[in-house]
């Protein structure tokens, strides 16, 4: 008997969680991030922090264990 593709996927699917970040301000901001994100759009991996820019926004996927 086989497994199915989607009880193989559950098994190896890490747990996320969308951070939308939002700057309504005309002053970029610095956003601190514990642990690691990936920007929804570019795919990049980041750790640290991020900028915004003036009225900017970015979604990211934090890995939450």
């Amino acid at each position: 008997m086989s497994k199915r593709f989607d009880d193989e996927m559950s098994e190896q699917r890490e747990p996320w969680r969308v951070l939308p970040l939002h700057s309504f301000t005309a002053d970029p901001r610095t956003v601190v991030l514990a642990g690691m994100h990936r920007d929804l759009l570019t795919g990049t991996d980041t750790t640290g922090a991020v900028d915004l820019g003036p009225e900017d926004a970015i979604a990211l996927i934090e890995r939450t264990s």
